[in-house]
């Protein structure tokens, strides 16, 4: 497990990775002055915010296009059982980095660099305060440690029934069926008046008010329910392992 691991994590890997989160970075910087920024946690707001909620599944799901993680996951003969761990590991790793390390640069970097123009808060201004944002009552690296493994940990169960699907029953679905389930819940949970359980604002809750942390376990609960009950469905001669076998 541990050399698989090793192979997934490569120079070339880390190397995009860090490439991206660098782009990304860039782009926030450039936008940030287009926006009324009180403090760090408003930066990091606004980094997260935009293409990355929008595209949650697709994007993990993306990542099995990468030559190196389609033959060291799907096609390495391991136990479905032993591939779903090594699939946790690889994704945990990859999107806590991706969370934690712009957490970094917005609370500790960038205030010693200067970039951002933060505007001095007046009486009369309000900061928006979103879900887990309650956790800095407790320290800014707490604040950011939770946030970025929840994001990490939902990751992964996304990657996992990405996997699950291209694994047992076919590709269309693998890519499709988490991005249709992430968005179809968001809108009908808004059109019930019960956004906050919406699966989008329980991983990136920057699109309503501050809610208790637990309303965020609600719909991912119901994904750890799907997820096993995709577990549980027997293989498709059309899916991917079946094909290999």
């Amino acid at each position: 497990m541990i050399r698989e691991l090793k192979f997934l994590v490569n120079r070339r890997i880390l190397f995009v990775l860090f490439a991206v989160i660098f782009l990304y970075l860039s782009v926030t910087l450039f936008r940030a002055p287009n926006f009324t920024l009180f403090k760090p946690v408003d930066f990091f707001t606004l980094h997260l915010a935009g293409l990355l909620p929008a595209l949650f599944p697709l994007l993990i799901a993306g990542v099995y296009l990468i030559p190196s993680v389609k033959k060291q996951i799907l096609n390495n003969g391991l136990p479905i059982k032993k591939r779903l761990l090594l699939n946790s590991y690889f994704f945990f790793l990859l999107s806590f980095s991706f969370v934690f390390l712009p957490f970094l640069f917005a609370f500790y970097i960038e205030p010693l660099l200067g970039f951002v123009d933060y505007t001095v808060m007046k009486s009369f201004d309000t900061s928006d305060s979103h879900t887990f944002s309650q956790l800095m009552d407790y320290g800014a690296i707490t604040y950011g440690v939770v946030y970025s493994s929840w994001v990490a940990i939902n990751t992964v169960v996304y990657a996992s029934l990405s996997l699950l699907l291209l694994m047992k029953i076919n590709k269309a679905l693998a890519f499709s069926l988490p991005f249709l389930i992430y968005w179809g819940a968001h809108i009908i949970t808004a059109n019930l008046s019960l956004a906050v359980f919406s699966p989008a604002y329980s991983i990136f809750p920057f699109g309503i008010t501050q809610q208790p942390i637990w309303t965020a376990f609600i719909p991912f609960v119901g994904l750890i329910i799907l997820l096993i009950t995709i577990f549980l469905i027997p293989i498709s001669k059309n899916s991917s392992i079946a094909k290999i076998q």
